[in-house]
């Protein structure tokens, strides 16, 4: 097992419109002609910008074949009205063979408050194919109803990706139903669900020897069938990374919520893994992985309905069963079969569904003393608080922390019972 440090995340900065950028405005829903997107990227080309394309109005685009590729020296934001508003629909709603691929990135693509629904490709990244060296931002927009007839049912890339603030649903692929990653990759505040992979894997996300980070974010409901990660898969020499997030209700045959089956490493901090399932390794099937701070519990499996094979606890977890599972490293703070007693998967505030914790569970004030480093929850609220009200500031175990502070600045906190409900 290598030795890795306790890493802090350092929260991204908010995306915001280039300087000095050439604005292009488009005028119509049509697919081609004057006051097109499709005009507009073909303007952009021209020179290598940076370019920011906006819309005057609401639009839905239907294309009828792929947009212009985004040139290797141009730098491109589509900036949407958001992205039920603005979106570009490739023409296949049925999930079968037909539509269109919507872009090919060669340069630098961001989109913005965008849908993007119904595309289609024959081999990879059924919305959009990312170029080895290129790069993709998709930022407060939604991939949804994509098929790939191989790799990355929304998304394939071969460069670099970074997805924030975002929805990836229903979308379909041979490999990585959601998306497939082969270059260095970070998911934040977004929802991964009900995606599936067909045959090789990976029904949220296959990330393929690269680095990919996730941070605060939500996978649930996605499929692998017969193959192994059904929220995330690893392949090859992929390091992975999952900080503050949620994998509930996925499948597989191998690794219901995360499988690292055919190589790769990984690192779980202040996980909450739950109702995942597949024949082996209900939850987690990683034998490279370190695991700290988590919740994984009520996965189930034929074999290691929790855990499958060697996993190193740096402490401070809460795991169903262990059976099936060889747990190396340290065990302190650990915690053994006990109900955590979390909530429904839930909108509890913050960018993604999560699942509560209430007032007297064990995995509250029972987390690492250090946070892994953390400041937030998933939902971005503050951790540690005092979740037991006994006046010490602990964190939680799993994705969640319990906030009882009532004002903003923190200044009512601490045990309730001393305060007085009598108005003098």
């Amino acid at each position: 097992m290598r030795c890795v440090s306790i890493w802090v995340v350092v929260l991204l900065a908010v995306a915001t419109l280039p300087i000095n950028a050439a604005t292009i405005t488009v005028t119509t829903n049509a697919d081609s002609g004057a006051g097109s997107l499709r005009e507009a990227i073909a303007t952009a080309n021209l020179s290598a910008g940076p370019h920011i394309i906006n819309f005057d109005a609401d639009y839905t685009i239907n294309i009828v074949t792929t947009l212009p590729t985004i040139d290797v020296a141009t730098t491109v934001t589509i900036a949407g009205n958001g992205w039920d508003r603005t979106i570009i629909d490739g023409g296949n709603p049925t999930g079968g063979a037909g539509g269109v691929q919507a872009f090919i990135i060669e340069g630098s693509l961001t989109l913005d408050g965008v849908g993007i629904q119904n595309c289609y490709h024959a081999f990879d990244g059924g919305a959009v194919k990312v170029e080895f060296s290129a790069s993709f931002q998709f930022l407060n927009s939604r991939a949804e109803a994509n098929t790939s007839v191989f790799y990355g049912g929304a998304v394939y890339s071969e460069g670099s990706v970074i997805v924030r603030d975002s929805l990836i649903t229903g979308n379909q692929a041979y490999q990585g139903g959601g998306m497939y990653l082969g270059g260095i990759s970070t998911v934040d505040d977004t929802t991964i669900s009900a995606n599936t992979a067909t045959d090789l894997g990976g029904g949220g996300i296959t990330i393929g020897f690269q680095n990919l980070t996730v941070i605060g974010s939500l996978f649930q409901g996605n499929q692998a069938g017969s193959m192994d990660g059904g929220g995330i898969q690893t392949w090859g020499s992929a390091v992975t990374k999952v900080v503050n997030s949620t994998l509930d209700g996925n499948s597989a045959s191998e690794g219901g919520a995360i499988s690292c089956k055919y190589g790769g490493s990984a690192s779980f901090y202040s996980l909450t893994v739950t109702g995942n399932v597949a024949t082996t390794g209900g939850g987690i099937s990683c034998p490279d992985s370190e695991l700290e701070g988590s919740i994984v519990y009520r996965n189930t499996a034929g074999s290691g309905p929790d855990i499958w094979g060697t996993i190193e606890s740096l402490g401070y977890n809460l795991i169903g069963i262990t059976t099936g599972a060889t747990i190396n490293g340290s065990t302190t703070g650990n915690i053994i079969g006990v109900d955590p007693l979390f909530g429904p998967l839930a909108d509890n505030g913050g960018k993604t569904h999560t699942r509560a914790l209430p007032l007297g569970s064990p995995a509250v004030d029972t987390g690492s003393p250090a946070c892994s480093g953390l400041t937030t929850d998933q939902r971005g609220y503050p951790r540690p608080d005092d979740g037991d009200m006994n006046g010490s500031y602990v964190c939680d175990i799993g994705a969640y922390e319990l906030n009882l502070t009532i004002f903003v600045d923190g200044f009512e906190t601490g045990n309730t019972s001393a305060w007085s409900l009598t108005v003098p």
